[in-house]
């Protein structure tokens, strides 16, 4: 899923900064909030499955909210799995 995320980052720093608070039914679902919760419930959803984080280590701030288009930039790094491999998933019995 983190390359869907990149290129619906990557699409969003194109928009107009007032994108960011469009929505479709409820205000508080906007566009900004709605990408937010993508990327950071990635990583909270690898970590519950591994037990280790995948976007933010220990002792790294939690993921950035999204204000303006360039907080896109830093919520991108967090949500690139920059070339390393998924978590492994642990075998249930």
């Amino acid at each position: 899923m983190a390359w869907a995320n990149q290129k619906t980052i990557a699409h969003l720093q194109t928009l107009p900064e007032e994108s960011l608070g469009a929505f479709a039914t409820n205000s508080e679902w906007h566009a900004a909030e709605i990408m937010y919760h993508i990327v950071d419930s990635a990583d909270h959803y690898a970590f519950r499955i591994s037990g280790i984080p995948a976007l933010t280590k220990p002792g790294e701030p939690c993921i950035d909210d999204v204000k303006v288009i360039t907080d896109l930039t830093r919520l991108k790094e967090q949500g690139c799995d920059c070339g390393q491999s998924p978590p492994r998933v642990r075998e249930v019995r």
